[in-house]
């Protein structure tokens, strides 16, 4: 089939329509405020840190929080202050222990709620069979505040060998629950040394040798360790690489805040409309449909001279969500899956209106 004549049915939702509940308008209105419904769903970004010895962890978390004196709070899992949390969050592998699910937090930054894996490095069934444990747990709490929003996964780049067995069989065996994983590419600045270095061996001036390292040292990285290591076969994927450089003499840590906000806001968005879909029957045939339009072989067939029609099929079944003035846009991340970005800013339309936007980490939520 190559091409499609039917025009849809004309526009059958208006603003009084009876087919939409009150329930489902007010999910639709917790969009009109991203960052007060985040806050409602999560009051604070709870985060798996992992990583091994040395890997850049406290120096990190310091910099998200903006602690200048490093001070924490520690909290045990009954919820009481912990008097001397030093001796606790000193690495404990060698006493047999863990501290996996107390709770840290800064004074300086209380929207951070941090786990700290210490004891989880070396890698063997038993750390991964009580990492496991922890995530499985933290899912299964009711309320998403207390759920696990994402893991980090500090990887130190001063070494040749950046991601040993014990890291991949993270990746390989350990089983997030559906925990987004963001691997953090820590000391970063020994690849951009080594890339001075070759540049400048090759010939290259000081000033242009000391522009292009940076990029040199990603180029390469990606190449021979991120395409090789993190493969499409790999049962638990990162969604997001972060390079981190310098954190001790003034580098930020800008790009993985904006991230781990985004993959927060995914969650939430993934939620409210999940409780839409299961309110409103029309709303949830709308989305099926949409599925499947974008997803079949039909919309292949039809993208090169048939868009208007596809436009206009996208539209008329998005119309369901018209009785919420707005703008949904559609994109469709190629050979991955369909998304519908949740809604950007308010506008006096009758209809939504479709238009290409470049997705990010967090822009869309899965449907």
């Amino acid at each position: 089939m190559s091409q499609l004549d039917l025009e849809p049915p004309p526009y059958s939702v208006g603003p009084q329509s009876p087919q939409t509940p009150d329930s489902v308008l007010v999910a639709f209105e917790k969009f009109s405020n991203v960052a007060k419904t985040v806050k409602e769903f999560c009051p604070r970004i709870r985060i798996l840190v992992m990583g091994r010895r040395n890997a850049g962890k406290t120096t990190l978390l310091k910099k998200m929080t903006n602690s200048s004196d490093g001070r924490v709070i520690l909290r045990n899992q009954d919820g009481s202050i912990v008097r001397d949390p030093g001796m606790i969050l000193e690495p404990s592998v060698e006493r047999g222990g863990s501290h996996i699910e107390y709770e840290i937090t800064y004074p300086s930054d209380l929207d951070y709620v941090f786990h700290d894996s210490k004891g989880m490095e070396a890698g063997s069934e038993m750390e991964l069979h009580i990492l496991r444990e922890f995530i499985d747990a933290r899912q299964k709490k009711q309320f998403m505040k207390d759920q696990l929003h994402v893991i980090w996964l500090c990887l130190p780049m001063d070494n040749d060998r950046p991601l040993g067995p014990q890291e991949m069989a993270f990746f390989e065996n350990a089983g997030t629950h559906g925990v987004p994983v963001i691997a953090i590419f820590t000391k970063f600045e020994w690849r951009e040394t080594k890339a001075y270095d070759i540049l400048r061996d090759s010939g290259k001036e000081h000033g242009e040798a000391k522009q292009r390292a940076l990029q040199l040292a990603r180029d390469e990285f990606e190449e021979t360790v991120v395409q090789q290591r993190f493969h499409d076969g790999l049962s638990h994927k990162p969604i997001e690489y972060i390079y981190l450089q310098n954190m001790n003499k003034g580098g930020n840590c800008d790009q993985l805040t904006e991230v781990t906000a985004w993959v927060v806001q995914n969650a939430v968005n993934q939620k409210l409309f999940g409780e839409i879909k299961q309110r409103d029957v029309m709303v949830s045939m709308a989305i099926a449909l949409t599925n499947a339009i974008s997803m079949t072989k039909l919309k292949a067939q039809l993208a090169v001279g048939q868009k208007p029609v596809i436009k206009k099929w996208t539209i008329f079944l998005l119309s369901f969500f018209a009785y919420w003035d707005g703008k949904f846009l559609i994109y469709r991340k190629p050979s991955k899956y369909l998304v519908l970005i949740r809604y950007i800013e308010t506008r006096k339309h009758a209809y939504p209106v479709i238009s290409p936007v470049e997705s990010r980490p967090g822009d869309s939520f899965l449907l």
